[in-house]
C-alpha cells in the first residue's frame, strides 16, 4: 500500500507550492505618496476602503478634467496598478510604457520598471521580468524592495540558480512575509532536486521563527508536513512522526497530518497505532483527500493485522461511502444549476460590493463546500467572485443614477418655468423697435440742437421757469397790444421791455454753457443708446443660449436615461454570464472530485475482491 503514501506525498508538494504563490499574489499593494491633488487623494481613500472600482473611476474622471496636475506620475502608477490588481495586465503595461516615454524622474522610472516586472512575472515572462528588475538603479521603498527580492528569488529558483536565490532572500527583511515564502519555496525546490538535506535546513529555518501571525503559522505547518513526508519517504519514521505531531490541530493541515502519521506507524509495522489516527480522521466525517484516503488506509491496516473479515468490511464501507458521496455530488451539481450556490453566496454576504475578498471571519457554509474547498481558495474563483461583486456594484450605481434622473428632470422643469416667467422682461429688454424709436427721437433732438446753434435761437434754451416767464410775458405782450388803442400803456410797455430784456440777457449770456451742456447730454445719450443696443443683443444672445441649454439638457436627460437602460441591460447580461462562470467552476471542481472518487471506489473494489480471494483460500485450506 505504498501507492497511497507516494501519491499523497507528491500531491502535497504540488498543492503547497501553488498555495504559496497564490498567497503572495493576493498580498495588498499599498501606495504611500504625498497627496497634492484632491482627486488623487479621493482615489487613494477609495483604494484604502477596498473600493477599487471607485478609485479607478475617480482617477479616470480626474484625468479627463485635467485635475491631476501635481500628481500625474503617481496617479498613472496608481491607475496602472489598479488595472493590474483587476486582472488587466495588458492595460497596466500600456500605461507603464507611456510613462517611460515621458520625461520622468529616476525614482518614478524605477517604480515603473518594478511594476512592469510584476506584470511580466504574472504573465510567466520570466526572462523579461528579470531584465526589468535589473534595470532598477536605486533601492525601492521597503515593501516594494521586499517584493522585488522575492520575485528575484523565485526567478533564480526556476533557473536552479540557488546561490543567487539565497542572496535575494538574504536581502528581504524578516518582518515581511515575502521572506517566509521565499524560504519555503527554496526549501521545497532543494528538497525536490535531490538535495533534501539542504532543503530541510531552509524549511527548519522557517519553522524556527516565532510569530503569532496566522499566515506564517500555516506556512510553518506546511513546512513540517513537507519535512515529515520527505523523511517518511526516507524511512525515517520516528523523525517524520515528530514533524507531523507538531502540526497544529486547529490548522488546515491537521487531517493530512493524521493521515501521514498513520502511514508512518503503518510503515513501522504497527498497524494498531496507525488505526488510531485513521479512525480519528474518519470520525470527523469530512470529504477532503486525507479523509477519503483514510477509508482505504483503515482497511489496509486490518489486512496488516491479518483480520481479512474486518478488512473486507472496511473496504465495503469505503465503496458504500464513496458511492454515497458520488450521489451527493450529482445532487450538488443539480442544485448549483438551480442557482443554489449563488443564493448561498448572497445570503452569507460572500458577494457584496466594496469588498474585494471574502470576509475573513466568515466561511462559506454551502452544502457542497467540502467538495469545492480547493476551488474556493483558488485564484481563479476569487477573481470570478471579485468580478461578480464589481458587476453588482456597477448595477447598483446605474440604478442610483437612474433614480437621480427625476431630480434632474425637476431641476429642468424649475429652470424652464423660471425662464418662461422672465421671458416678458427679456423680450421687453431686447425690443429693438423701441430702441429704434428712441434713436429717431434722439436724431430729431440733435437736429433741433443744430438748428438752435445755427440760428442762434437763444430763447430755445430757456429752462422750465424761464420758459414759464416767457410764456407769461407773451401773454402780457398780447394783452398790451389789445389795450393799446384805449389807454396810454407806455409805462407798462417799458416795464415789459425791461423784464424781457433782462430775461433775454440772462439767457443769451448763459447760451454757450447751456448749449455745451445740451450737446454733452446728447453725447451721453448716444453712448447710452449704443450700450443699450449692445446689452440688448447680449441679453438676447444669452437668452437664446440659455433656452438652447435647457433644450440640450432635456435631450441629455433623455439620452442618459436611454444609455443607462442600455448599460443596465448589458450589465445584467454580464452578471448572468458571471453567475454561469461561477457555477461552471464549481461544477467542474465537483466533477473532478467525482473522478477521484471513481478511482478510489475502483481501488476499494479491487482490494475487496483481493481480500475475498484471500478469505476463500483460507477456507479451502481449512
Amino acid at each position: 500500500m505504498k501507492f497511497f503514501s507516494l501519491i499523497h506525498y507528491k500531491r502535497s508538494l504540488q498543492i503547497f507550492f501553488c498555495c504559496a504563490s497564490l498567497t503572495v499574489n493576493a498580498s495588498e499593494y499599498r501606495h504611500e505618496q504625498k497627496v497634492a491633488d484632491l482627486a488623487y487623494g479621493v482615489s487613494l481613500y477609495h483604494l484604502f476602503q477596498d473600493e477599487k472600482l471607485a478609485a479607478i473611476t475617480d482617477l479616470t474622471v480626474a484625468k479627463e478634467k485635467h485635475l491631476l496636475n501635481n500628481n500625474p506620475e503617481n496617479a498613472e502608477l496608481l491607475l496602472a496598478s489598479l488595472y493590474f490588481d483587476y486582472g488587466l495586465p495588458e492595460k497596466a503595461e500600456t500605461i507603464f510604457g507611456q510613462l517611460l516615454d515621458e520625461n520622468i524622474s529616476a525614482s518614478v522610472k524605477n517604480r515603473v520598471w518594478f511594476n512592469l516586472a510584476r506584470v511580466q512575472y504574472e504573465a510567466a515572462n520570466f526572462v523579461q521580468a528579470e531584465v526589468l528588475l535589473n534595470r532598477i538603479s536605486k533601492q525601492l521603498t521597503p515593501l516594494r524592495e521586499a517584493e522585488k527580492q522575492y520575485i528575484l528569488s523565485e526567478l533564480n529558483i526556476r533557473k536552479q540558480s540557488f546561490d543567487r536565490a539565497q542572496q535575494a532572500i538574504a536581502a528581504i527583511d524578516e518582518q515581511y512575509v515575502w521572506r517566509a515564502y521565499s524560504e519555503y519555496n527554496l526549501g521545497i525546490a532543494l528538497t525536490t532536486k535531490q538535495n533534501a538535506q539542504y532543503g530541510h535546513e531552509w524549511l527548519e529555518k522557517l519553522i524556527a521563527r516565532n510569530s503569532a501571525d496566522e499566515e506564517l503559522l500555516s506556512l510553518q505547518d506546511s513546512a513540517r508536513l513537507v519535512l515529515g513526508l520527505s523523511l517518511l519517504q526516507q524511512n525515517k519514521f520516528d523523525e517524520a512522526i515528530e514533524y507531523f505531531s507538531a502540526i497544529r490541530v486547529s490548522g488546515l493541515l491537521s487531517n493530512k497530518a493524521l493521515l501521514a502519521t498513520g502511514w508512518a506507524w503503518s510503515r513501522k509495522a504497527d498497524p494498531e497505532k496507525a488505526l488510531i489516527y485513521w479512525k480519528v480522521l474518519l470520525e470527523k466525517r469530512q470529504v477532503d483527500d486525507a479523509t477519503l484516503e483514510a477509508y482505504l488506509a483503515t482497511a489496509y491496516a486490518y489486512e496488516q493485522l491479518g483480520n481479512n473479515a474486518l478488512a473486507a468490511k472496511s473496504y465495503k464501507r469505503a465503496v458504500k461511502q464513496f458511492q454515497r458521496y458520488m450521489q451527493e455530488m450529482d445532487g450538488f451539481i443539480k442544485s448549483i444549476k438551480q442557482m443554489d450556490l449563488i443564493n448561498t453566496l448572497y445570503n452569507e454576504a460572500m458577494i457584496q460590493t466594496g469588498s474585494p475578498e471574502l470576509p475573513e471571519s466568515n466561511v462559506l457554509s454551502y452544502r457542497a463546500t467540502p467538495y469545492i474547498q480547493h476551488l474556493v481558495a483558488s485564484k481563479s474563483f476569487q477573481h470570478a467572485l471579485q468580478n461578480y461583486r464589481e458587476l453588482l456594484e456597477i448595477k447598483n450605481s446605474l440604478a442610483r443614477w437612474k433614480q437621480n434622473l427625476p431630480v434632474f428632470e425637476l431641476m429642468l422643469a424649475e429652470r424652464s418655468s423660471s425662464f418662461e416667467n422672465k421671458r416678458p422682461q427679456v423680450e421687453q429688454s431686447t425690443d429693438f423697435q423701441q430702441l429704434e424709436n428712441l434713436r429717431q427721437q434722439r436724431t430729431a433732438l440733435a437736429e433741433e440742437v443744430g438748428r438752435v446753434k445755427d440760428s442762434q435761437d437763444i430763447m430755445a434754451l430757456a429752462d422750465e421757469d424761464e420758459a414759464d416767464y416767457l410764456e407769461r410775458l407773451e401773454d402780457v405782450k398780447l394783452l398790451l397790444s389789445s389795450l393799446d388803442v384805449q389807454q396810454d400803456l407806455a409805462a407798462a410797455k417799458e416795464k415789459y421791455r425791461l423784464i424781457y430784456g433782462l430775461l433775454y440777457w440772462d439767457i443769451s449770456t448763459d447760451f454757450p454753457r447751456r448749449y455745451w451742456q445740451i450737446f454733452h447730454q446728447l453725447q451721453l445719450l448716444d453712448r447710452a443708446l449704443s450700450q443699450a443696443e449692445v446689452s440688448a443683443r447680449s441679453l438676447q444672445q444669452a437668452a437664446s443660449i440659455h433656452e438652447a441649454g435647457l433644450a440640450d439638457l432635456g435631450q441629455r436627460i433623455i439620452g442618459q436615461n436611454k444609455e443607462i437602460e442600455q448599460q443596465q441591460t448589458k450589465v445584467s447580461g454580464l452578471i448572468e454570464q458571471q453567475e454561469q462562470l461561477i457555477n461552471q467552476l464549481a461544477i467542474e471542481a465537483i466533477k473532478s472530485r467525482k473522478q477521484q472518487l471513481v478511482q478510489l471506489r475502483l481501488n476499494a473494489r479491487y482490494s475487496l475482491t483481493r481480500v475475498y480471494d484471500e478469505i476463500a483460500k483460507q477456507r479451502k485450506t481449512q
